[in-house]
């Protein structure tokens, strides 16, 4: 599930936690559109539909990593 988190996080582009506590390996065919048109099914109804499983929206703690200063290198 943490897999399909990821991959739900790059498509949806926002992060996703997996909060499901499920284990184990699960084979899917998850089908969705990322054009919007009339007839187009959205990565959150095709997750809840195909799969049973809801995209909630919810505060969450992230881990940051913040660059506050760059330099080039120094040739040797």
């Amino acid at each position: 599930m943490a897999t399909l988190a990821s991959l739900l996080s790059t498509a949806s582009q926002r992060p996703v936690i997996d909060k499901t506590a499920l284990e184990g390996n699960y084979e899917f065919d998850l089908k969705f559109s990322r054009t919007i048109s009339d007839d187009a099914v959205s990565i959150f109804t095709a997750v809840q539909d195909q799969l049973g499983l809801k995209l909630e929206t919810a505060t969450a703690s992230l881990d940051v990593l913040v660059v506050e200063h760059m330099e080039r290198p120094t040739a040797n």
